[in-house]
This record gives structure tokens, sequence and C-alpha cells, in this order.
């Protein structure tokens, strides 16, 4: 049977699936004639671009030959300092992607559908680019604007259009994007990044399992590319990871790679920690990828959300004018008890970004501390500032609370 959390329409290969959390998949059958052949050929000249290998295969082989790094080989995610150099090529890198994921094949539509399901495949992906793997590309000029993600799903849908007869290469995956944009639903925008899954029984004719790349559109744009070969769940979700961070740090070639640079042979920064297992981040596997900050292959990890409790606060010009607002606050962290002392600006990022502050009154009540605005005449915009929630007790009210005095007092 389907999926059970993908509804059909009463038809074997359906126009419409509906996923768990609402997405909408459509299917398309792309037009494939001599003409969008001819005209694709005329522009796009491929090469050997970036590549991710079977896991399994790349280890024995660096062992077999013994030219491997020892540091490397086998050493630990977040493992210690090693020679690698990253190098900017100085080419363009992308920050707040849409991806349109193409699963090609119309199985994906049948009933029973492929294990792993599209739906299982689009929740990993959604699960990576949501959480904090992508984090640390920020160190390589990967960026959007604040409160886009740095990649997310735009549409997904399944394709049609027969596979081709012969196994599949870049050039297949790369045609499939152009016809997505010049006959099919895709835009051709600067975020655009077209990734298509390959159904159980695709072969690649490399010994790949994922590659990205780049597909020259009529408009003269070059729009990057990349596939993920069908396998166990969690291999698919490690080489779509691997993938993802060199499409945004090295979209075409010229971006970021570690040294020994190649034009063809794409040196990427997931590629030096291939030779590491997998892991598991907030349920879904991924592949490590180098960091320059840290000198190691890392999974980024989501900061902890941290816990405050306010036992004070100050004005700066007393704590009885009551039109004025708290500068500062000061209390213990939880769980160690250390003192803080903090200007009310951080404490309303930190609010935002998940910590947690809170009041604890006298009679054992407990009051969050929230983040609320306020709109003076000077400031129509408005301004923000701390108060605790309502309850019903006054002494965990954030004004209760003694002056702080000064941080020397504090201290």
């Amino acid at each position: 049977m389907l999926d059970p959390f993908m509804k059909d329409h009463g038809a074997r290969h359906v126009g419409e699936i509906r996923l768990r959390n609402g997405r909408i998949v459509k299917t398309i059958t792309s037009s494939d004639t001599a003409e969008s052949r001819n005209k694709f050929d005329a522009l796009n000249v491929h090469k050997t671009r970036g590549v991710a290998r079977s896991l399994k295969s790349l280890k024995a082989a660096k062992k077999s030959e013994g030219g491997a790094d020892a540091d490397i080989v086998d050493q630990p995610v977040s493992g210690g300092p090693t020679h690698e150099v990253v190098s900017d090529g100085g080419g363009r890198r992308l920050g707040g992607a849409m991806l349109y994921v193409i699963f090609w094949g119309s199985q994906w539509s049948d009933d029973p559908g492929p294990n792993p399901s599209l739906s299982d495949i689009v929740d990993d992906m959604q699960g990576i680019m949501s959480g904090a793997y992508l984090d640390a590309t920020v160190q390589y000029g990967v960026g959007s604007q604040p409160g886009i993600p740095l990649a997310q799903i735009a549409a997904v849908y399944i394709e049609n259009r027969a596979l081709p007869l012969h196994h599949f290469s870049i050039v297949d995956i790369n045609y499939e994007a152009w016809l997505s944009m010049i006959d099919g639903p895709v835009p051709t925008d600067t975020e655009t990044v077209v990734c298509v899954i390959m159904p159980p029984g695709a072969t690649p004719i490399e010994n790949y399992d994922g590659e990205h790349d780049h597909s020259l559109q009529p408009d003269l744009y070059w729009v990057p590319t990349m596939w993920v070969k069908y396998n166990d769940r969690g291999t698919m979700s490690a080489l779509f990871s691997h993938e993802l961070v060199e499409t945004l740090t090295d979209p075409d070639g010229d971006g970021i790679q570690l040294k020994p640079t190649s034009s063809t042979d794409w040196h990427e920064i997931a590629d030096v920690c291939e030779s590491l297992d997998y892991q598991s981040l907030n349920g879904v596997m991924v592949a490590s990828y180098w960091s320059a900050a840290d000198s190691a292959c890392i999974v980024p990890q989501p900061e902890a959300v941290q816990a405050w409790i306010i036992q004070c606060f100050h004005k700066k010009w007393g704590d009885d004018n009551p039109n004025e607002q708290i500068t500062v606050v000061s209390g213990v962290r939880i769980p160690s008890g250390d003192k803080f002392w903090m200007e009310q600006t951080e404490v309303i990022t930190r609010i935002e970004n998940g910590d947690r502050f809170v009041v604890i009154g006298a009679d054992g009540a407990e009051a969050n501390v929230v983040v609320a605005k306020h709109f003076p005449a000077w400031a129509p915009q408005g301004t923000k500032y701390i108060t605790t929630e309502p309850d019903q007790s006054k002494l965990d009210n954030l004004l209760s609370l003694p002056d702080c005095g000064s941080l020397t007092d504090w201290n």
C-alpha cells in the first residue's frame, strides 16, 4: 500500500500526493524532444564534478592504496587538527537556497511504493535543512537574509518521464533539470537548486552514490544540480547532506575547496571527511564536513537551551521610576548556579533565540520572562522590553525583585 502519510486519488500513478506535513507533491511528465536535446547539448559541456562515493568502498580503497593521511582515515568526528587547507576560489556561495526536489520514476507513486518512501526521504531532507546541520557553512560565506533558512524545500515533484535506457550520468541529471525549467514548473531564479532523487534500480555510469554539478539554462544562468542514488534511508539522508553542503559552498567548482583544488574533480568540504562513519543528528543520518574554524570534520550540534533565574534588576536612574526601562538583570544560571550579570538587550536576544528566563517568588511561584513591545511617542515603531507573564502571584513579578546595585555589589 502507499506510504501511510500519503493519500492517493484512486489511481495507480496519482497526479497529486499529500504528505503528512500537508505538502502537495505533483506529478510531471517533461517533454523530451530532439530540439530540446540539441539546445541543451550546445550549451552544456560536462566534466567530473563533486561526487560522493560509497562509504564502504571508499574506506577499502584508501586503506588498500596506503596513500591516505593517517589523521583523516577513520578519525573521529570533531577530531584533532590536521594540515587541511581551505581555498576560496572567489566563486559564488548560496544562501537562502530553494530546493526543487524531483523524484524521478513513476514507481515513487506506485502502490506499494519504494521503501524508504518519498515521504520518508522528504522528512529527512527537511530535518537536515531546518536543524543545526548547515550552521558551520556560514564560515565559508554561505548566508541569507535574517530569518531565512540557509536552504529549504520549495516544491516536490514526481517525474514520470522515462528513465534513461542506459546507465544514467550527470548529463542526464542536468538535462532533467533543464527540462524542468524550460518545460516545467521550476523557476530559473538565483536561489534555485534542482535535486533529483533516483528510484530503485537506477544505476549510475560511474561508481558514485551522489553528485552535484550545474546546468546552463537558455538564459545563460548556471543552476546548481545534485542527485542521490536510491539506497537505505540512512545512507540516502547522509548522501543528501554531503551533496547539500558542497552545493551551498561550491556550486560552480570555483568556490570553497580544500587543497589541492581542481576545476574538474572538485575536492570539497565533505570529501575530506568521506571515510568517516555517518552520524545521527536529531534522528537523521548525516555526513560530517570540514570546518576550518575547528580544524576538524564536524557534525554541528544544536546549542543547548539555557535557563536563567533572574534575582534582581537595575535601572539606570533608580528602580522607583515606573517609566524607566530595566537596563540590567542578574541572577544565577541553571543548573550550574553560576552568577550572571546581563543587559536587557542581551536577555531579549537570548529569549528570542530560545533561552528561558524565570523569576521565582518568595512564595515559590514561578513566572516566565517574555519579550513585549511598547510604543512611546518618540519611537512609533515600538521598543522591546522584558516582563513577566501574568499569573496568580505578585511575588514572582520582575519588578517585585530588589535592585541589583552595581556589578561590584552583586559580585
